[in-house]
C-alpha cells in the first residue's frame, strides 16, 4: 500500500507539472526569434495598411489594430504617421494618474495625454472579451501580446498597465515587444512599471544610431523599459540597398533647401524644435527607423540576445 501511495503522489505531481504548463500563458522567456518576427509583420501591416476593422482608437484617430490566432490575442500600435510626429514634440513630464492609469510616475507629455482609457476598453478590451467568451480559452491559456514601434512603442505600455489594471484583464499574462524604444517614462514609472509587469516581458529592440528615437527621449529620462536588445541596421545588405536608393525617405533634396530657409528656420523654432530635425532628412536614419528594418534585423538579434 505504501509503495502504491508513493505512485500516485509521484503521478500526481507530475500530472499537475504538466498540467500546469499545458494551461500557462506565455511570458518573455518562452519566445524565440520566430515569435518576434510574426510581431515585427504585424506593425508592418498596421503601418501600411490602414485597418478598416478592428482598429485600436485613439480620440478618433486609428492608431493600430487588433488580431488573434488560437490561445494569442495582439494589440498592434503603429508608428506615427505624417503630422502626428508634432505630438512627440513636447517632451515634458505628464503624471500617468492624470490619464486614469494608477501608477506613480510621469511620461512623456505630448504622447501620454493622448492616452484614454475609455478608448482601450471600447476597442481592446470589450473585443478582447468577445473573443475569450466565442472561444472558451482560460485565462491561464490566453496571452496578451502588445506590439508598439516609435510612438506605438509608448501607447504598448500605457495599454499594458491599464490591462494590467482592468478588473477583466489584470489576471492574463501579457507581454510587450517594443521596437524603436524611446526614454518615455521617468525613473519613478519604470520601476513601478517593472513592478507591475516584470521586466522580462517587455522586450524593446533598438537600432544602434537611431537618432529619431532619441529625440522622441523625455527631458530627463534615463532609463529604458523591459529587457533591451540592440542590433546594427549595417548588418544588413536590404537596408544599404534602401538608403541608396532612398525608398522610404523620398525626401528631393530640394526639400532641405526649403527647409533651411529664413522661414522655415523662423517656424521650426516657434514650434519648440530645432536645427538638428533636419538630420531626419538623411535616408541613413528615415531608412533605419522604419519597420521593415526593424523586421528584418530584430529576430536573429533577439535569437542572438537569447543565447548569452
Amino acid at each position: 500500500m505504501q509503495i502504491m501511495a508513493k505512485i500516485l503522489i509521484t503521478y500526481s505531481i507530475i500530472f499537475g507539472v504538466f498540467a500546469n504548463q499545458a494551461f500557462a500563458g506565455k511570458t518573455g522567456r518562452d519566445l524565440f526569434g520566430e515569435d518576434i518576427k510574426t510581431s515585427t509583420q504585424r506593425i508592418q501591416r498596421t503601418f501600411t495598411q490602414r485597418p478598416q476593422q478592428n482598429s485600436i482608437m485613439e480620440r478618433g484617430i486609428s492608431v493600430g489594430e487588433i488580431s488573434s490566432t488560437g490561445e494569442e490575442f495582439y494589440i498592434t500600435y503603429r508608428p506615427s504617421l505624417g503630422m502626428e510626429i508634432l505630438n512627440c514634440v513636447d517632451k515634458s513630464s505628464f503624471p500617468l494618474v492624470n490619464v486614469g492609469l494608477n501608477l506613480s510616475g510621469n511620461g512623456h507629455k505630448g504622447i501620454t495625454q493622448l492616452f484614454s482609457k475609455e478608448d482601450v476598453k471600447a476597442t481592446v478590451v470589450a473585443p478582447f472579451m468577445q473573443y475569450k467568451d466565442e472561444t472558451r480559452f482560460s485565462t491561464e491559456q490566453m496571452t496578451i501580446f502588445i506590439d508598439g514601434m516609435s510612438a506605438g512603442a509608448h501607447r504598448a505600455v500605457e495599454t499594458a498597465i491599464y490591462l494590467k489594471q482592468n478588473e477583466d484583464t489584470k489576471n492574463h499574462n501579457v507581454i510587450v515587444l517594443r521596437y524603436g524604444d524611446a526614454k518615455t517614462f521617468d525613473e519613478v514609472a519604470v520601476n513601478a512599471i517593472h513592478n507591475l509587469l516584470e521586466k522580462e516581458n517587455i522586450i524593446s529592440f533598438h537600432g544602434e544610431g537611431d537618432k529619431i528615437v532619441e529625440f522622441m527621449d523625455m527631458d530627463r529620462a534615463n532609463s529604458s523599459i523591459g529587457t533591451r536588445v540592440n542590433f546594427s541596421a549595417l548588418e544588413s545588405e536590404n537596408y544599404r540597398t534602401r538608403v541608396s536608393n532612398r525608398t522610404y525617405t523620398c525626401m528631393e533634396p530640394g526639400i532641405k533647401g526649403i527647409l533651411t530657409s529664413p522661414f522655415s528656420q523662423l517656424f521650426i523654432s516657434g514650434i519648440g524644435l530645432n536645427s538638428g530635425m533636419l538630420s531626419f532628412l538623411t535616408p541613413e536614419l528615415w531608412e533605419l527607423h522604419q519597420p521593415i528594418t526593424y523586421s528584418e534585423l530584430c529576430p536573429l538579434a533577439f535569437d542572438t540576445h537569447r543565447k548569452k
